[in-house]
């Protein structure tokens, strides 16, 4: 798991607080962004000067966050894949923008 995967789990927090962005239809990528600010700030700082960030930061899409969420965080799997809307919710966010400014 790369350093920025780490990063977005952390942002995510427990199965509860995902059902929650499920129901309300929340954009994840814009709340991680409006909460953590400073951290993606300092990760867009620090990216530019480590190519395999950018690299990494180039590869996060919704497959890689299913894939991470399967591997080290089953609990917010079984939310996506159990929730009525989950993955329809899923499948709506675009992770690929965490860094666009990259």
């Amino acid at each position: 798991m790369n350093t920025l995967e780490q990063v977005i789990l952390l942002c995510l927090g427990t199965p509860e607080r995902l059902r929650e962005y499920i129901d309300t239809d929340t954009d994840l990528v814009k709340y991680i962004k409006e909460k953590y600010f400073y951290l993606f700030g300092l990760a867009v700082k620090i990216i530019p000067s480590k190519p395999r960030l950018i690299e990494d930061a180039k590869a996060i899409n919704n497959e890689s966050i299913l894939k991470l969420f399967k591997e080290r965080r089953p609990d917010l799997y079984t939310v996506l894949t159990t929730h009525p809307n989950g993955m329809i919710w899923f499948n709506a966010q675009r992770f690929q923008d965490l860094f666009t400014l990259i």
